[in-house]
């Protein structure tokens, strides 16, 4: 493991530089349209839950926006959101909180542009699903010469799923069911695999349907769960704000160059979490109707507010218990929030790693699928579904301490093509925002979409 945690502190010395500036780019050249379109984002979101199904004469598309957005969300809130923000604030400190806030609101702009590119590129299988992402970007969109970089990216997010969010996600899932209820991690496996079997074998619109479902459950229940816990300890939220603020810009921390370690350890946790710039929302929503760049894009980058707000909650806890100074792992670090927040509830953030991990494993696995039809074509669909589901069997028993550096290794190979493919095609989106009318059109009615 020392050959791995060597390249993971390579790449990743090169990666954080590479997100921010990027990030940064593509805010200045949208003249910041991410922040301002955010009411617009929510306006399309509430449009499309207000009226599903397609409208007469809608562009071809799998799923409503609404859907789209659910799946998207179900593979970002992961793991990531709970004990991944506790190995953040390990590693970097209290610092780390506000720094994943700023990072996620600039890669707010890598999650537009890179759903606003996937639309315009994507195209129709002979199926009738819609292939979208990144790779299919880079194929259609840049120079023949770049062509490698699409099965570049294509490979590695197939590579990256199935050790990130397969063997990781599975990993905890087992952990937690070994510790409530005695579950040995093979049977955990076996489970989790027959569950996602019975999902993913419907594809696309079978996982929105459990996503429709589930996703909003889990993700209100929780907040409304960890909000009470908040709330009991709200005298103490003020102290915990200033401990944030003070990691992240404290003179004594900019000089002494622990800020470089704490910006490291939120970038990193931002790819992981919200998955700011890996491409897989823009797989996920590119493929919804209407085939409109502006309201796909801005659909999908409200996910980041949500996954963000999703780790503040169990970031603020583990700052105000101090559980992040035990140098335990991550999981034993959020357990030790948990009962110093309020003894007994460790089934808040246990059932949440249950569900969290089922919804990224089932989100992962469409991802997945059109890059390795990207690569392949059709006919290898039924063998990656086995291979998928048998792999949560033989790696829920898996582990070891080199786990998280293996899932952040694979996640940033995932995000190198995607940034430079990014940059090349920058020109391309900022004209078109450029010639997009002014103010911008309204929110279809139920008979029509543009």
């Amino acid at each position: 493991m020392e050959l791995v945690a060597t390249i993971h502190q390579f790449v990743w010395d090169l990666l954080v530089d590479w997100v921010c500036f990027v990030a940064v780019f593509l805010c200045l050249g949208l003249n910041f349209a991410p922040w301002r379109l955010i009411p617009f984002g929510l306006h399309q979101l509430w449009w499309a839950l207000r009226h599903p199904g397609p409208a007469p004469g809608a562009a071809e598309g799998e799923l409503d926006s609404w859907s789209a957005f659910l799946v998207t969300l179900g593979g970002t809130v992961g793991i990531g959101n709970i004990t991944g923000v506790a190995l953040g604030i390990s590693l970097g400190g209290p610092g780390v909180l506000a720094w994943l806030w700023a990072v996620s609101l600039v890669g707010m702009a890598l999650k537009f542009a890179e759903t606003v590119l996937a639309v315009q590129f994507r195209r129709p299988l002979a199926d009738g699903s819609v292939l979208a992402g990144p790779m299919l970007t880079i194929r259609r969109g840049l120079h023949r010469r770049w062509r490698w970089l699409a099965t570049v990216f294509a490979a590695m997010t197939v590579v990256s799923a199935f050790g990130s969010s397969n063997g990781l996600q599975v990993r905890q899932l087992a952990r937690v069911m070994a510790l409530d209820l005695g579950s040995p991690p093979l049977l955990t496996g076996l489970v989790v695999a027959l569950a996602t079997a019975a999902v993913i074998s419907g594809g696309l619109k079978r996982v929105a349907r459990v996503a429709v479902v589930l996703v909003p459950l889990m993700v209100l229940g929780y907040g409304l769960a960890m909000a009470v816990l908040l709330l009991d300890h709200l005298d103490q939220l003020k102290q915990v704000l200033v401990q944030v603020l003070d990691g992240a810009l404290a003179p004594s921390a900019i000089a002494g160059g622990s800020v470089a370690v704490t910006v490291s350890a939120a970038v990193r946790l931002a790819v992981f979490s919200n998955e700011a710039g890996t491409g897989s929302a823009a797989i996920v929503q590119a493929t919804a109707w209407p085939a409109d760049p502006l309201r796909q894009g801005t659909v999908a980058m409200l996910g980041n507010l949500v996954d963000t707000a999703v780790c503040s909650a169990i970031g603020l806890l583990v700052i105000a218990s101090g559980a992040y100074r035990s140098g335990g792992d991550p999981f034993s670090v959020v357990n030790a929030a948990m009962t110093w927040a309020r003894p007994g509830s460790l089934w808040i953030s246990h059932l949440a790693l249950v569900l969290f991990a089922f919804s990224t494993i089932l989100t992962a696995s469409v991802v997945a699928e059109r890059c390795l039809v990207f690569l392949t074509g059709l006919r290898w669909r039924p063998l990656f579904r086995g291979c998928w589901c048998g792999a949560l069997v033989l790696l829920a028993p898996g582990g070891g301490d080199g786990l998280w550096q293996v899932a952040e290794l694979l996640e940033a190979l995932v995000v190198l093509p995607n940034l430079v493919c990014l940059l090349l095609l920058s020109p391309f989106l900022f004209h078109w925002f450029a010639a997009l009318p002014k103010p911008l059109p309204p929110t279809p009615t139920p008979g029509h979409h543009p």
